[in-house]
């Protein structure tokens, strides 16, 4: 019953499913999904081709209002096919935002749960404490300023040039420290302002890096 039969031209077969389905509903049964390969020669998904056909509808119903010589079949296939082909561009920008939204939802996920777990680890209280002996304070106008960046902690390699790793990193501060305290005697600073200049961490971008890391991200932000 779907299939052109053999006096019918491509117009009228046509026609013919289109009305079906539309007009006298002599197709009604049939899902758009099922007409669609014998009323445009390929699959669609049913919200598609329901479009598509209500489209060629139209186009009928303009044909049946002009002369009979203003549209040819070929013209008309041409125009139908400029719809499908309008369809198809439609389809792919959805597909393509979709797509977007998708990856927008990922990352934000990806997100979240980070998130959650540095926050389940700082509320733990369970965070690592410098060894160091405290010191008595003082009074003073003088003032310090402490520069800390490239520590790259969470890293760890040794070679010709040194050993580097989190607890070699401990032993380094602890060291920097004395320093800043000695110079802080030396001139009765008692204010001290530290700033952070970038590489705290070692990360997690680049291959290379995550070769040579002993601990991973969320252990490098809590030690």
């Amino acid at each position: 019953m779907l299939e052109r039969l053999p006096q019918e031209t491509a117009l009228q077969h046509h026609r013919r499913l289109i009305e079906g389905k539309l007009v006298d509903k002599t197709l009604s049964d049939y899902d758009y999904a099922e007409l669609a390969p014998f009323v445009y020669g390929q699959d669609y998904s049913a919200d598609v081709a329901r479009r598509m056909m209500y489209g060629s509808a139209k186009t009928l119903q303009i044909m049946e209002n002009e002369p009979a010589t203003a549209t040819t079949d070929a013209a008309l296939l041409g125009e139908l096919e400029m719809k499908r082909i309008e369809l198809q561009k439609e389809r792919q920008r959805f597909f393509d935002q979709r797509n977007e939204y998708n990856r927008v939802l990922r990352e934000q996920a990806r997100e979240d749960e980070l998130r959650e777990i540095l926050e389940r680890t700082i509320g733990s209280g369970k965070l690592p404490v410098l060894e160091y002996e405290p010191f008595e304070a003082y009074t003073s106008d003088a003032d310090l300023i402490v520069s800390l960046n490239d520590i790259h902690y969470g890293a760890q390699h040794s070679n010709y040039w040194g050993t580097y790793n989190s607890e070699v990193c401990k032993q380094m501060f602890a060291k920097y420290l004395d320093s800043i305290i000695a110079i802080a005697r030396t001139h009765n600073a008692q204010d001290c302002y530290v700033t952070c200049n970038g590489d705290e961490l070692s990360g997690y971008i680049h291959q290379s890096i995550r070769v040579t890391n002993k601990e991973n991200v969320i252990e490098q932000i809590t030690g």
